[in-house]
């Protein structure tokens, strides 16, 4: 059984159903960036999460 988790006083469940087809999603915006998107579906829990993460590393060709 997985831990949940409180987040800002939010309990979230610890476990999410099997990825559907489509629910993962890389897509290469151009040659040095890539979007993931993920969808995630807990347990027992009408709604689905659906996570973008986008890595900008811009900020380093500054330094």
């Amino acid at each position: 059984m997985a831990k949940t988790q409180q987040i800002n006083g939010v309990t979230f469940p610890g476990e999410v159903e099997s990825p559907k087809e489509g629910d993962v999603l890389i897509s290469w915006t151009t040659k040095t960036r890539v979007a993931i998107v993920i969808v995630v579906r807990p347990y027992a829990c009408p709604k689905e999460i659906t996570v973008s993460i986008v890595l900008d590393r811009s900020l380093e060709d500054d330094a």
